[in-house]
């Protein structure tokens, strides 16, 4: 038996309910299951972190291909769940409160 995986186009933010103040348990677990389609999951859960500098990068403000590629991953992520949230839910989702400037994530 063949699987076809579930991708951002086949199975996106515009197919799960999005969340309310009421319904974070079945949200939470729409939106894990996005991620994970979307190998994105290990950011969420904290496995994922943001990599550290190598020695050419040390002290500069240049940032390592596996820097920009978290960032990349990170910008995605946040995409996925933000579309999910419901207008009343939005403001939880700033950036400026998850303290995304320090990875470059606007």
């Amino acid at each position: 038996m063949e699987f076809a995986f579930a991708t951002s186009s086949t199975f996106g933010a515009d197919k799960i309910t999005k969340l309310t103040p009421n319904n974070y348990q079945i949200w939470s677990q729409y939106v894990m299951a996005l991620l994970q389609a979307n190998d994105l999951d290990q950011l969420v859960t904290g496995e994922d972190q943001y990599p550290p500098d190598d020695s050419t990068t040390k002290g500069t403000h240049t940032q390592t291909a596996a820097q920009l590629d978290w960032i990349k991953r990170s910008k995605k992520a946040r995409v996925l769940i933000v579309l999910s949230v419901s207008e009343s839910m939005l403001v939880y989702t700033n950036p400026s409160s998850l303290n995304a400037k320090r990875y470059g994530i606007n």
